[in-house]
């Protein structure tokens, strides 16, 4: 019989069978069974290898005794058929208090470690308490049954390490000696405690009923097997023949472990190794590389490798790092990573060990190698523009109408400003000027008086410039995202001409009113320069008295049309609030699973407070709330204050508003967007930590659907501890399920916790040469055991290893379990 390291097809199990033991203990009368005896155990070994079946680890578990001549006799066909192992058992009958506190009697099949040693196997069955008659002495006479503390002295006696398997003869029809006849609190108590480490199911009705039923204990994730409960070999896999059922309801689980004590153990422990029916766990059609070639010291090593995850362990510059560059062919870029690769050679050539595996780059799907971890979650948390996380960021921010439109509120604030500055600085002037009241005769002679005042061009010419700019940028569109517009029909396109050609109009009346402007303009021109010639000559016919008369007049004229003017600047005033009304921040949401790739802007909001703190890289402290008041209401402010007020680059007094106005521009153009990754656990409005970020970069991994093979160094690096046991350990167990994983790493976490299919351990013989030890975590032969290489090499190894195996003594030599504690 070949005796396989890894696992490379499940375990199908039954550890629920009766033989003619039972008949002296409980099943007094079956004739069909006690014609299962010693001598039959090949019908058996049969039935159970039939292909429908194929039983593989098996267990003859009778009510409350175990004949060792039926143990070795069915232990000798191990190799036969499809029987790989057979372990000792017993079926005990122990009175636990159900929720009215009546002793109930219940069934727990206990499952015991078969690799002795051999005398406690041989004296197992001597520590069940017998009456003189040979049946079984209970201490709870009336219920039949042993006492949870003479059971608990039992299991102690019989000094083996055990797994107990509480009875559930079938789903949904609750019956005597079940678990569940105890009431659901009381059954839900002794599956919390741990009194037993999981149920046993007879029938597989539906798997979503065996679901439901584990479901409902406190506990999550309760172990669970089938069984068969069988009292008739010849009916096999049936409990009877006279099963009342049909025979499709009859079912077994499936294992993935090796057909050990300790594969069972782990199993137990680890629920996602069960499976009913004939499971798969791994892909089968994913690319994998079989076995880990190497030549040392001039010998073949060949290191099975598993589908699922595979662990690579040992002391530090062992060479764990190099296999995984040699296996690719990876080492990076440029100058390190030339020193990298003859490091690696010279480390080769010195320890006379050579790779010969390789996985090609069809095969590979992604090498994150020793540090590159580091650089992936910064591009996770900084949303680094092109980095290979692009592609789940579909929905984005739109910039530019964002900051347009913040740039316009912004403009709109500092004319408000400007047109009370503005106000304040002409009455200033205008307070100034003062004209003593004369009488003058009137003159016969002609005056000339007032003058033509130039047409404004400067708003047309900021229309026709913004009406420009769309036009072009529009017509750009056609060019830029020509592929969209194709997908997007015919009419968008022309729907684009036209939008085009409605501006390129829109442009035509601006720049028409702009030539009647300059025109009008040209001609007012013309008209001021006839009236000053002429304002000469008649200056130098008048006399004195007369030119005198006319300059006042000319003063009076100035005056009124100031006092206009500051009527209309009056007039002109306004008010802006500082919050920003209209600019609509569009966050962008692409789901990705059960996360959100995010797209937003790098500020949290854009608001009132938002605004003032622009204004507050500009102006400095003490006048800043004056600066806003003004912009908000009425103030006294006028250009010389405002234009002190600025911290930095003050500006002359007449250009503070164009100065105010391109230092807030700049400040919004520093708005960018950037990505984070969140989900509803996180908060959607939250910030992921640098290490949560460590979490989600795995869970996307693990949801990447392209093939190939993953190869990662130290994938703990930069992740809490919390993290790797809450988080990291799932994502890998889910990415196991669809691909090869290699890793390499120094935390126990990632060989127990994430129960390593396969663990490949370097380190050196007696001679100082490198030496190679491989298997699944269970598996142990003469030389080694693979969970006492974890304990002994993984820093913090042997603590996880004792957390996770506590209840069976698996690392403790003698073999003797803990005692059980009587929880009940």
């Amino acid at each position: 019989m070949d005796d396989p390291k890894i696992v490379t097809r499940p375990a199908r199990v039954d550890f629920h069978i009766h033989s003619a033991a039972s008949v002296r203990t409980r099943d007094a009368g079956n004739e069909a069974l006690a014609r299962c005896t010693p001598d039959r155990v090949e019908t058996l070994v049969e039935k159970m290898s039939d292909p429908k079946l194929s039983i593989n680890m098996c267990a003859i578990t009778d009510h409350d005794c175990f004949d060792v001549e039926m143990y070795r006799a069915l232990k000798s066909k191990e190799g036969h058929g499809a029987l790989r192992k057979v372990l000792p058992g017993v079926e005990f009958t122990v009175a636990l208090p159900d929720d009215m506190d009546r002793p109930t009697p219940i069934h727990v099949v206990a499952i015991f470690d078969d690799r002795g040693p051999d005398d406690l196997i041989e004296a197992l069955d001597s520590h069940i308490p017998k009456t003189a008659g040979g049946r079984p002495e209970y201490d709870n006479k009336d219920k039949s049954a042993f006492s949870s503390q003479r059971f608990s002295q039992i299991l102690s006696d019989i000094g083996l390490s055990t797994v107990l398997i509480g009875h559930e003869k079938s789903v949904g029809r609750e019956q005597r000696n079940d678990v569940s006849s105890l009431g659901a609190e009381r059954a839900d108590e002794i599956v919390l405690t741990e009194f037993i480490d999981a149920v046993e199911i007879r029938n597989r009705r539906n798997e979503v009923d065996m679901r439901n039923l584990v479901e409902r204990y406190t506990k999550p994730d309760v172990p669970f097997v089938l069984g068969s409960d069988c009292h008739d070999w010849d009916a096999y896999p049936l409990s009877s023949a006279g099963f009342r059922g049909r025979e499709d309801e009859v079912g077994f689980c499936s294992l993935k472990c090796l057909p050990t004590f300790e594969g069972l153990v782990m199993s137990i422990t680890d629920p996602s190794r069960i499976k009913v029916g004939n499971a798969s766990f791994f892909n089968p059609a994913a690319p994998k590389l079989d076995s880990l070639d190497l030549v040392i010291d001039g010998e073949p090593c060949s290191i099975p490798m598993s589908a699922g995850v595979n662990v690579v362990i040992g002391d530090n510059s062992i060479g764990k790092s190099m296999i995984l560059h040699v296996l690719t062919g990876l080492y990076g870029d440029g100058e390190d990573a030339r020193r990298l690769k003859e490091g690696y050679s010279e480390y080769c050539r010195r320890e006379k060990i050579e790779v010969k595996s390789r996985i090609s780059p069809s095969q590979l799907f992604w090498f994150d190698d020793q540090g590159s971890i580091r650089g992936a979650l910064e591009e996770l948390h900084e949303g680094t523009e092109g980095s290979r996380f692009d592609r789940y960021f579909q929905e984005h921010v739109n910039l530019d109408v964002v900051k347009g439109a913040l740039k316009r509120h912004l403009e709109s604030c500092v004319d408000a400003l400007a047109s009370k500055v503005e106000y304040n600085d002409f009455m200033g002037r205008l307070k100034e000027t003062i004209i003593p009241l004369e009488v003058h005769e009137v003159s016969d002679r002609m005056a000339v008086a007032g003058s033509l005042r130039a047409k404004q061009t400067k708003d047309v010419e900021g229309f026709n410039g913004a009406v420009e700019s769309v036009r072009d940028q529009v017509a750009a569109i056609k060019t830029n995202h020509r592929a969209v517009l194709s997908k997007l029909g015919p009419d968008a396109e022309k729907d684009l001409d036209d939008a085009v050609e409605a501006l390129n109009r829109l442009l035509a009346l601006g720049q028409g009113e702009m030539a009647c402007r300059k025109f009008d303009n040209e001609k007012r021109g013309v008209v001021r320069r006839i009236a000053n010639e002429l304002k000469g000559r008649l200056q130098q016919e008048k006399t004195d008295e007369e030119n005198s008369r006319d300059a006042y007049r000319e003063q009076l004229d100035v005056a009124a049309a100031q006092v206009a003017r500051a009527v209309a600047l009056r007039l002109h005033r306004k008010a802006q609030p500082m919050n920003p009304e209209g600019v609509n921040v569009r966050i962008g949401r692409t789901p990705v699973g059960d996360l959100e790739f995010v797209s937003e802007l790098n500020i949290k909001q854009i608001d009132r407070d938002y605004c003032i703190s622009l204004l507050g890289g500009i102006f400095n402290k003490t006048p800043l709330p004056i600066i806003v008041r003004g912009i908000e209401g009425e103030t006294d402010l006028t250009s010389e204050k405002v234009a002190s007020s600025f911290s930095v680059n003050k500006p002359p007094s007449e250009r503070w508003a164009q100065e105010m106005k391109r230092q807030l521009d700049a400040a919004v153009d520093l708005i960018s967007e950037r990505g984070k990754i969140t989900n509803e656990k996180i908060g959607l409005d939250s910030e992921p930590s640098a290490g949560l970020y460590g979490r989600i970069y795995f869970d996307l991994m693990a949801g990447d659907e392209k093939q190939g093979i993953y190869l990662v160094d130290q994938p703990e690096d930069q992740i809490s501890q919390t993290a790797i046991r809450n988080d990291v350990i799932r994502a890998f167990s889910k990415m196991r399920q669809k691909r090869q994983v290699i890793i390499v790493t120094h935390n126990p976490q990632f060989v127990v916790n994430l129960d390593a299919d396969n663990v490949i351990a370097l380190g050196r013989d007696g001679a100082g040469r490198i030496s190679v030890r491989s298997g699944a975590l269970e598996y142990e032969c003469a030389d080694y055991s693979i969970l006492g290489i974890v304990a002994d090499t993984v820093e913090g190894g042997a603590d996880v290893v004792r957390r996770r195996l506590k209840r069976y003594g698996a690392q403790d030599t003698s073999r003797r379990p803990q005692q059980r504690e009587n929880h009940i």
